[in-house]
């Protein structure tokens, strides 16, 4: 027998959870919240900030329903609101990390980029190799790969999402493919050295 939940879009449990059904909200919550950790954390590298950043990003879900609109997928919608929460909080670690270094007198010569990797991603020796890779990737690689790999995005959804040319979201999910081929070939397989 069909399960009439598993059957229904997201976009129709969106309908009904704008006109009162909590039910429809823990519907989606159950088929994405996962997918939404996941995509956090390879973004952040942190377990404990995806756990922090999913309930964040499913209580804006509730604080944004109304500006949902049916055009797009419900998909793309919600991690466009986790893409913005993990921007907001790689901006937030610079700044920590800037006051920080000027409180105690020291220069900031680092680049945005790089203390986002620094400081959002954490020290490469303490993560998988796989980690390790996608810090090398710039921001804009990162976010097409992940929205690509993790959320399983149309070239055309992720143009949306970043704001970018579709045609540039294929040129960077290429550079993004080629880069992380070149550094994992650049990375002993512990396997391998048994």
């Amino acid at each position: 027998m069909n399960n009439p939940k598993a059957a229904t879009s997201d976009e129709m449990l969106m309908v009904r959870y704008k006109r009162g059904d909590s039910s429809a909200f823990v519907a989606l919550t159950e088929r994405y919240c996962g997918k939404i950790f996941l995509y956090i954390s390879w973004y952040l590298g942190s377990d404990k900030r995806a756990f922090e950043l999913t309930q964040s990003t499913f209580l804006q879900l509730v604080r944004s329903a109304a500006t949902f609109r049916h055009e797009s997928r419900f998909l793309t919608w919600l991690l466009t609101i986790a893409r913005s929460l993990c921007n907001s909080e790689g901006s937030n670690l610079i700044e920590k990390a800037t006051s920080t270094a000027a409180s105690e007198g020291k220069l900031i010569t680092t680049s945005r980029n790089e203390a986002s990797r620094t400081e959002g991603l954490g020290a490469a020796n303490a993560q998988s190799s796989e980690q390790f890779a996608l810090e090398q990737l710039g921001r804009a690689e990162r976010d097409v790969f992940l929205l690509r790999q993790v959320g399983a995005v149309s070239y055309d959804e992720i143009a949306l999402i970043t704001d970018q040319p579709r045609e540039k979201v294929s040129t960077l999910m290429r550079s993004a493919y080629e880069r992380l081929l070149a550094s994992s070939k650049q990375i002993p397989n512990p396997k391998m050295s048994l």
